[in-house]
């Protein structure tokens, strides 16, 4: 029976930084003939005692179909609140009670209870119980450190060119079609209107961005726009809705869609009746193939 190697962390995003991670868990577990195991918790122990925690970079689903395509085919989810009380010597036996031959974190990397756990703690119990372990070096971008805070930063900023830099690829949306109001069918712009779910998820800043997406496998850009449409609803429920350049294959309802974000356009507005909004759409969408142009 081949043994295995264990990369441990949240991995929200799998941003550059986790793929380095996730690289040296690989190169170490070829090394001991061994396979590559991925824990990650569900949520960052933000998520529970930090009430003004933004959200989740992408759902857990999302995080294993991410990690499937850089070659991980073994990831064992866990709940941080269902371990949060124990010790950092537990949650090291813990490990090794999986079988594990080698261990692979970033040098950061804290556990147990109160965080009292740290890689000095765990290098020393590896070399007593004949355990590998490679501490992985944090990843710079531009002088930037590559860390899941941070991208959640710059997303609800605006600044997706440097989430996506950092990320390693254009952060996404996804969810299913819903059906809405077809405001944007009576505007000359029809939507898709996009439902993420009822994870707690990072929410972009609020505006127009040019996007990118695939429909039944045909590859086409769009404008997005992430907000509260002002301009006909009163309510503060965020909404997220795609018009899709050169689209005319009909409704997409229950289509699934991951939706790339390329460039934040403008912020979103409040217009003194629809035929202002209507303009605005008309500029954004001349904006827009102003930069596809550039882009194809």
């Amino acid at each position: 029976m081949r043994g295995m190697v264990v990369a441990v962390g949240v991995f929200d995003g799998v941003h550059l930084g986790h793929r380095k991670v996730i690289e040296e868990g690989l190169r170490l577990a070829s090394s001991m003939d061994a396979e590559l195991e991925v824990m990650s918790f569900v949520y960052p122990m933000e998520y529970y005692v930090d009430r003004h925690f933004p959200g989740l970079i992408y759902p857990p689903t999302y995080r294993l179909k991410l990690l499937q395509e850089i070659g991980v085919f073994s990831v064992r989810f866990m709940d941080l609140i269902e371990i949060k009380g124990i010790s950092s010597e537990e949650f090291m036996y813990m490990l090794k009670d999986f079988g594990i031959k080698g261990i692979v974190v970033g040098r950061n990397f804290r556990f147990g209870r109160g965080a009292e756990g740290n890689t000095e703690i765990l290098r020393s119990f590896c070399k007593k119980e004949g355990i590998s372990l490679k501490l992985v070096d944090e990843v710079k971008v531009d002088e930037c450190r590559v860390s899941s805070t941070i991208i959640r930063k710059c997303l609800i900023a605006g600044n997706i060119e440097r989430a996506n830099w950092l990320l390693g690829s254009p952060f996404k949306l996804i969810g299913r079609v819903v059906r809405g109001r077809r405001l944007g069918s009576k505007l000359g712009f029809p939507t898709a209107n996009l439902d993420r779910g009822h994870e707690r998820l990072v929410i972009p800043k609020f505006g127009v961005y040019l996007v990118k997406t695939s429909v039944h496998g045909e590859e086409m850009y769009g404008l997005m726009n992430v907000g509260v449409r002002p301009t006909i609803d009163d309510d503060l429920d965020v909404k997220y809705e795609v018009f899709l350049l050169n689209y005319s294959g009909g409704d997409l309802y229950d289509e699934k869609l991951e939706i790339s974000l390329l460039a934040f356009l403008r912020e979103e507005r409040k217009y003194r009746n629809l035929e202002e909004l209507k303009e605005a759409i008309r500029k954004d969408v001349a904006e827009a193939q102003k930069l596809i142009s550039y882009l194809i």
